[in-house]
C-alpha cells in the first residue's frame, strides 16, 4: 500500500480478532478466491466444470481487474477476468452477500465487458461471446436449482434465442438438489465448507493455504479488512504524513 494511504486506527484486540478471521477464510473469500484462480489450470479446470460445452486451450487471467467506465461513472473490480484462446470473455466473482442487486449489478458487468472486448473502430459484429458467472452461497431465485442460466430470447417465442454471445449464470452453493453435474456440486460444496475427496477440491485447498500465507497478498489483504474492522466499531481514520 501507498505511503499516503489512509491509515486505520484499531486496537490490539480488533487486530487479533482479524487475524483469526483471516485464518478462517477459504475459497468463498473473494480476495482468496481471485489469488487462487490466477493459477491457469485451476481456473480452466472450474471453467470447464461450470461451462463444460466450451473449449479453449489457453486463459489470459486478471486478478482484481479494475475498469473505470469514465470519470463521472460508475466503475467496477472484477474478481476473475479472463480471455480464452478465442477471445471469449470469462468474467467470475464470488459473491458471499447478498445484496438483492444481483441481476442488475449483471447487466452492468456485462456492459463493461462489452466495452473492454470491442475497440474503437471494430464492427458489433466483431464481439466476441461473454460469460458473466456469480457464485453465491445463497439463492438468488428462490427455486432450489444450483445452477441458473440465462439468455436473451423471445418471449413470445421462447425457442428463438437473440444469438447476442451473452450468457449470465448464477451458482447456488446452498442447493441440496440433484440437478447439476458431481464435480461441479463437489465445488460448490466447498465453496459453503463441507467436505469432498474430489482431486481438484484437494488442489483448490491446498492453493487456499499458499495463498493466505502469502505474505504480501496478506498485507493487502489487511487494508479491506482494518476498514471492516473500523465501518464496524466506529473508530477514525488518519492520513499517513
Amino acid at each position: 500500500m501507498a505511503e499516503n494511504d489512509l491509515d486505520i486506527e484499531i486496537t490490539p484486540e480488533q487486530e487479533s480478532e482479524l487475524e483469526k478471521k483471516w485464518e478462517q477464510v477459504g475459497i468463498s473469500n473473494d480476495f482468496v478466491f481471485s489469488k487462487v484462480m490466477l493459477d491457469e489450470d485451476l481456473l480452466a479446470e472450474l471453467v470447464h466444470r461450470i461451462l463444460p460445452g466450451i473449449e479453449f486451450t489457453k486463459l489470459v487471467i486478471q486478478s482484481q481487474k479494475t475498469v473505470e467506465a469514465g470519470r463521472d461513472t460508475h466503475g467496477v473490480r472484477f474478481d476473475i477476468f479472463a480471455l480464452d484462446d478465442e477471445d471469449r470473455a470469462i468474467e467470475i466473482e464470488m459473491q458471499v452477500l447478498n445484496k438483492g442487486n444481483l441481476p442488475k449489478r449483471m447487466r452492468f458487468y456485462g456492459s463493461i465487458v462489452d466495452q473492454t472486448m470491442l475497440d474503437k473502430g471494430l464492427l458489433y459484429s466483431q464481439l466476441k461471446d461473454s460469460y458473466i458467472i456469480m457464485i453465491c452461497p445463497f439463492d438468488q431465485f428462490g427455486r432450489g436449482l444450483h445452477k441458473y442460466t440465462f439468455t436473451n430470447r423471445c418471449k413470445e417465442d421462447l425457442d428463438l434465442e437473440l444469438a447476442d454471445g451473452t450468457t449470465k449464470i448464477v451458482l447456488n452453493a446452498s442447493s441440496i438438489a440433484d440437478d447439476i453435474d458431481p464435480k461441479l456440486r463437489a465445488f460448490l460444496d466447498y465453496v459453503v465448507g463441507k467436505p469432498s475427496e474430489d482431486e481438484y477440491i484437494g488442489k483448490l485447498e491446498e492453493a487456499v493455504k499458499k495463498a493466505k500465507a502469502n505474505k504480501l497478498w496478506r498485507v493487502r489483504s489487511s487494508g479491506g479488512r482494518r476498514c471492516e474492522a473500523a465501518a464496524r466499531t466506529g473508530v477514525k481514520r488518519r492520513q499517513s504524513i
